[in-house]
């Protein structure tokens, strides 16, 4: 059995974020020069100056007149949304894309990330910042891309076997390997010297029982609700492409048996609500994705990965 001592070294080996990315997360988004230091920031590295142009330029950001300076394309995308950008590019310089298992991963991060930053737009209080819900989302499961540079051939048989729910797949990487890619998340973020907030969802997004001491702070309860949740959405889309032409009550029924009913106790939305966002998602995730390079519009079909 695989242990995870076996992928020590792949760890240690591990590239660390830019410094450019991680400075980018320490920054506050309330804070009055906030939009300069980004800019700043963002300056300092032409690679990702050139590829946030290209995305404002994107089909992201509709046909308008073509963005041809950093300002611009910061303005024209957010300056909120500019750090997790920044992010995804600097993790898909880690973990390139290249098999179709990879490609998926890529494309269920995404999806992940903007469902979740859709969720905690209309989640309850205590509130959560839309763009910390989206990082939580993009990276919940970092320690997969490394678990496929480690034992690709093993990561393709957990694929192929018929797990229908996120659970499932924490259950089947437990049986196999003694620990699962969460924990290896964690030890990632740790690396990365990540926000603590987001180690600890990306460490806890398969716990549907959260311990008692996690329970207690609200904010991070909500976060990881959320994410989980979003997970599910992620891995309903994949294995229902065609429901964006199902009727609202059908979706409805079905996004509350598959997602809401599975995900915890006390889900952060109804399956009314995300019912109501599903679409938006689903076009939000197609225009991130094709502007960072992977085509989700066909859903890859999981069992083939």
């Amino acid at each position: 059995m695989l242990k995870i001592s076996d992928i020590e070294r792949n760890l240690q080996e591990l590239p660390l974020l830019p410094t450019v990315v991680v400075r980018l997360l320490s920054l506050s988004p309330n804070d009055d020069d906030f939009f300069e230091k980004l800019l700043k920031l963002s300056q300092e590295d032409p690679t990702f100056a050139l590829r946030i142009i290209k995305l404002a330029n994107s089909a992201a950001s509709g046909a308008r007149s073509p963005i041809t300076n950093l300002r611009g394309a910061v303005v024209r995308i957010g300056s909120k949304q500019i750090a997790s950008l920044i992010t995804s590019l600097a993790v898909m310089r880690i973990f390139l894309p290249s098999t179709p298992g990879e490609k998926y991963l890529w494309g269920h991060a995404i999806q992940v990330a903007v469902a979740a930053k859709f969720i905690a737009m209309i989640a309850p209080p205590p509130r959560i910042d839309n763009e910390q819900a989206y990082l939580c989302g993009l990276l919940h499961d970092i320690g997969r891309f490394l678990l496929f540079e480690k034992v690709r051939d093993e990561l393709d048989h957990v694929n192929v076997k018929n797990w229908a729910t996120p659970k499932e797949l924490f259950e089947i990487e437990q049986q196999m390997y003694g620990f699962d890619h969460s924990e290896l998340g964690w030890h990632i973020c740790r690396k990365w010297e990540l926000p603590e907030t987001i180690s600890d969802v990306v460490k806890n997004h398969h716990l549907y029982a959260l311990p008692k001491q996690l329970s207690q702070d609200k904010e991070l309860t909500n976060l990881i609700r959320i994410v989980q949740l979003a997970d599910f959405f992620s891995l309903f889309v994949t294995l229902n492409p065609e429901f964006i032409s199902w009727q609202p009550a059908r979706l409805i029924k079905s996004l509350d048996e598959k997602c809401i009913q599975p995900c915890c106790s006390k889900p952060p939305i109804t399956a009314d609500q995300l019912q109501n966002r599903a679409r938006q998602i689903w076009e939000e995730s197609n225009k991130i994705a094709s502007g960072l390079g992977i085509d989700i519009s066909e859903p890859t079909d999981i069992m083939a990965c």
